[in-house]
């Protein structure tokens, strides 16, 4: 709640408080990362940063933050997520292969106009919503539909 409000040296001491709690709580960590990183503390970011890797944890949010840090800091810092994560970046056309009108579209209209998702504030996104938790794991045939579609398309590119 406190980075939510922008509190963030609060967070900070928060985060610390946390961890010495319950030393292997890695959101806790993580959170105690993005702190750094958004206060400029470089040395402590990078210390924190080596030791989660270190460590061996390995998490999308530690390698984004270990990308981020290359603009920020200009610093190569090793990414144990996924070190070039942009070569991955795939563009395809799913109208090609599939009704993108009827598995993907008419599907997720329904069910945005229903209003059955709950969703959950993100500061970066602009007349839109971000829904809370994995989308995937709704329950709803539809997603089903739409998560064999996109497994089979990165299936495809191995």
């Amino acid at each position: 709640m406190l980075l939510h409000l922008g509190k963030i040296i609060e967070a900070e001491e928060s985060f610390k408080k946390g961890i010495i709690l319950a030393p292997h709580d890695i959101e806790a960590r993580e959170y105690l990362l993005k702190c750094f990183f958004w206060q400029n503390k470089k040395s402590d970011f990078f210390e924190l940063l080596q030791l989660l890797i270190n460590g061996g944890e390995i998490t999308p949010a530690i390698g984004s933050m270990a990308y981020q840090a290359k603009f920020k800091f200009g610093n190569e810092a090793t990414n144990p997520f996924c070190d070039t994560p942009l070569k991955y970046v795939r563009h395809t056309q799913l109208s090609a292969n599939y009704d993108f009108e009827n598995s993907f579209v008419k599907p997720v209209l329904s069910f945005l106009k229903a209003n059955k998702f709950v969703g959950r504030a993100q500061d970066l996104l602009v007349n839109g919503s971000q829904t809370s938790g994995d989308l995937f794991s709704s329950g709803h045939n539809f997603i089903d539909e739409i998560e064999i579609i996109i497994r089979t398309e990165i299936e495809s590119t191995n």
